[in-house]
């Protein structure tokens, strides 16, 4: 194609899309890894210097991306049924400078995403959900990464699906489309 990297309508274009089907999504983006995606779902959300991140103490990811951001970590506890975020614990973690949750759903287990959702409707709150572990997961007939304001998926050699290394955001989210695009 004469071009660094790929080119608008080939192999990464159709995999975004074949993606974006799969998921429910109307947008996919590709990219180097989960935890790049993960990081860039923050700053969607206008996580940045002085504002906190809500997430849980058991895969670290979510912190870095916070920490990535310039923010502050904060963690809630998870439910000793599915070691998924508590959403009880989500709510008592929540202050004035709370930008952004970011939920990872475990091993193919989904967090309570709806209560989750109205918690961060309720308080202005940007939803990420970490579906690294989550591929083909559903909550209550929705796909997991469809519940947040961002879907973040991973690609990594360990995951469900391997590409060996690389990840995905996925939104439906017209505003996070322009800037994505």
């Amino acid at each position: 194609s004469r071009r660094l990297g790929w080119r608008q309508g080939g192999l990464v274009s159709r995999f975004e899309l074949g993606f974006a089907t799969l998921v429910g999504s109307p947008w996919a983006f590709a990219r180097g890894s989960g935890t790049l995606a993960l990081a860039q779902a923050l700053t969607l959300g206008d996580v940045g210097p002085g504002s906190e991140v809500i997430c849980d103490p058991l895969v670290h990811f979510g912190a870095l991306a916070a920490l990535y951001c310039h923010a502050r970590p904060r963690f809630a506890d998870v439910s000793a049924a599915t070691f998924n975020v508590d959403p009880l614990a989500v709510a008592a973690q929540i202050t004035p400078r709370t930008r952004a949750l970011v939920v990872t759903n475990l091993w193919g287990l989904c967090a309570e995403l709806d209560a989750l959702r109205r918690l961060c409707d309720l308080h202005g709150i940007f939803m990420v959900e970490d579906c690294a572990h989550a591929l083909l997961s559903y909550w209550r007939g929705t796909h997991a990464g469809t519940y947040g304001d961002c879907g973040v998926f991973s690609f990594q050699h360990h995951k469900q699906l391997s590409t060996g290394e690389g990840g995905m955001l996925v939104t439906s989210r017209a505003d996070l489309y322009g800037e994505l695009a």
